[in-house]
C-alpha cells in the first residue's frame, strides 16, 4: 500500500475486506485436498459478486471509474479478484488491474 500512496501523492483510498470465515481452507487435521478447500474455494463466486455489488453502488454513487480501480488478491483471493472483476464489468464498471 506504500507504494500506491507514494505512487498517487497520496490521493489514494484502500478497502480492505476480510472475507476469512468464508474462506478458510485449513483447520486441524485439514489437508488441502478435503472438502475444507473445496467449501471455500465454492464461496469465491457468492463473496466476489457481493463486492463487485458494493464497488459498483460506490462507483455509481461517486463517479468512481474503472481505471481507478486496482484489485489485489493472492490464492484464493486472487480468484476472488477476477469474480469481483467479471461482475463490474457486468454493471459496466471495468477495473484498470488485476493483480
Amino acid at each position: 500500500m506504500a507504494a500506491y500512496h507514494k505512487k498517487f501523492n497520496g490521493n489514494v483510498n484502500v478497502i480492505l475486506f476480510d472475507w476469512s470465515p468464508l474462506a478458510k481452507a485449513i483447520d486441524f487435521e485439514d489437508t488441502l485436498d478435503n472438502y475444507l478447500y473445496y467449501r471455500a474455494a465454492r464461496n469465491v463466486p457468492i463473496v466476489g459478486e457481493y463486492l463487485g455489488r458494493c464497488l459498483a453502488g460506490i462507483s455509481k454513487a461517486t463517479g468512481l471509474k474503472g481505471r481507478d480501480i486496482h484489485l489485489v488478491g493472492h490464492s484464493l483471493g486472487g480468484l476472488l479478484a477476477f469474480e469481483v472483476a467479471r461482475d463490474l464489468r457486468h454493471h459496466g464498471c471495468s477495473p484498470e488491474a488485476l493483480v
